[in-house]
């Protein structure tokens, strides 16, 4: 019998973020803000409130801090996949995009960033208990 084994397969690991970030679609749409909800060098996972067609081309800022002021990259992606997601304030769409076009200057930040929230991961969150 063979088991499985618990391991990330991508080529590129995913770091669990919580980004905010701008699209357009291709058409020169109005921008649209959205959740980077995972991130890797090869794509990312967004939450957004728009409807959008898989296969579809998005020009995408994401916005993230860096030292004292907010820096960005740019990229071009395509929606792979999407799912749809109910809450009870509100319904949106999860989305799997992978890159298409990025620069290299925007490629180096990318790096960058998932560089720093590398060790972030395994992060232990500590609670601090009232005093009487």
């Amino acid at each position: 019998m063979r088991t499985k084994k618990n391991f990330e397969r991508r080529r590129f690991p995913r770091i669990s973020v919580d980004l905010p970030l701008e699209y357009q679609s291709q058409d020169r749409s109005k921008p649209h803000g959205a959740l980077v909800l995972n991130l890797s060098e090869a794509g990312l996972q967004l939450f957004s409130l728009q409807d959008l067609p898989v296969g579809a081309v998005l020009n995408i800022t994401v916005l993230f801090p860096k030292g004292f002021r907010l820096a960005n990259f740019k990229v071009s992606a395509e929606i792979i996949w999407k799912s749809v997601f109910y809450d009870v304030d509100f319904n949106g769409y999860r989305y799997g995009l992978r890159f298409i076009k990025i620069l290299r200057e925007d490629q180096w930040e990318l790096q960058r960033l998932l560089h720093s929230y590398s060790g972030v991961e395994n992060r232990v969150e500590v609670k601090f208990m009232e005093t009487p």
